[in-house]
């Protein structure tokens, strides 16, 4: 099937906005859709593929529990319905006053169930209706070449015909405010960190957000206090979330702090440049988030002042709301 013939030249973000309903009376047994991106030839030369990526149909459609919940109501539903006839019957060649009373109060217990089961469907409705739905896909030429060629945003809904009646299909329009980001950044451990007093410390990491690298108003979070580190090790296992958006320099400060009681004494620094990783991101659609280890430098001698485990990976915002994790 062809889908968008809008062709944008020279681009290599190119916005579309564009939107497909596909009537599908049958389904294939596989479910798959597959959507490719081309760079479009000039001339009556062929369009070169850029990269595709592939949708499970099923697995996307049974795998929503709020498609599940819809399917279980509904078989309620149904149920009622035939149950609700069954007793119209029964009123009509009831035989006495007892058993017509009856039947009118099971028809009228029916009656009301049935209206639950719609309250019901439509507070799945409007819940499933304010999930962002928006997701990042990235895009490869081939199952052999698993290399990312950039990453496409979409979302896909696969729905039956009753929700296709009742469900307006709403037009897309493209939103001008600045793409947003989450930070999670997780703080694992410390090695060979020197304690100031060269016996004991209670260390602590505090972590900077800079949007800029200019003096200007920071997002700062700190882990729990390692109280009678010795050794320079320290376990924290500690998550910090940072949002972020299209800041000209944006950079994460880790700094590794004696917390005595004479006060904090800042022992190790290091910076993180969240610039690059942010393109690309953008280029391939996901980044693992594996752990790496990095250096402190103490900013008085300009030596090694230990090391700290961490894992870091960045998402989308909306990528991030569907998938949220907490702090601490």
């Amino acid at each position: 099937m062809d889908g968008i013939e809008k062709v944008q030249e020279e681009n290599l973000e190119p916005l579309f906005f564009e939107q497909m309903e596909v009537p599908l009376t049958r389904l294939s047994e596989d479910w798959r859709m597959v959507l490719e991106v081309y760079d479009k030839a000039l001339l009556n030369m062929n369009d070169t593929l850029i990269g595709k990526t592939q949708i499970d149909l099923e697995q996307r459609r049974w795998s929503n529990p709020f498609a599940l919940a819809k399917l279980t109501i509904i078989q309620e539903e149904d149920r009622v319905k035939e149950q609700m006839e069954e007793q119209k019957k029964q009123q009509v060649y009831a035989r006495g006053k007892e058993e017509k009373e009856l039947s009118i109060q099971t028809l009228k217990y029916l009656r009301n169930k049935h209206e639950k089961i719609q309250e019901i469907k439509d507070k799945l409705k409007k819940s499933e209706f304010l999930i962002n739905k928006v997701e990042y896909r990235p895009l490869k030429l081939s199952e052999n070449n698993q290399t990312p060629q950039g990453s496409i945003e979409l979302f896909v809904d696969v729905i039956d015909h009753e929700e296709q009646r009742t469900t307006p299909f709403q037009k897309l329009k493209e939103i001008k405010n600045e793409e947003e980001y989450e930070v999670r950044l997780i703080v694992w451990e410390t090695r060979e960190v020197p304690p100031p007093n060269g016996s004991v410390m209670s260390a602590q990491i505090r972590v900077t957000y800079e949007r800029t690298g200019l003096n200007e108003e920071s997002d700062i979070k700190t882990t729990d206090v390692h109280a009678g580190c010795k050794t320079g090790r320290a376990i924290f296992n500690w998550r910090m979330l940072f949002r972020i958006g299209n800041e000209s320099f944006p950079r994460l400060k880790l700094a590794v702090v004696d917390t005595g009681l004479a006060g904090d004494s800042t022992i190790g620094e290091t910076s993180l440049n969240l610039s690059t990783s942010i393109k690309l991101l953008k280029k391939i659609g996901n980044l693992e988030d594996k752990k790496i280890w990095v250096e402190f430098m103490n900013p008085a001698t300009e030596r090694s002042a230990g090391f700290c485990l961490i894992q870091l990976q960045i998402k989308h915002l909306s990528e991030a709301e569907n998938d949220p994790v907490g702090e601490g």
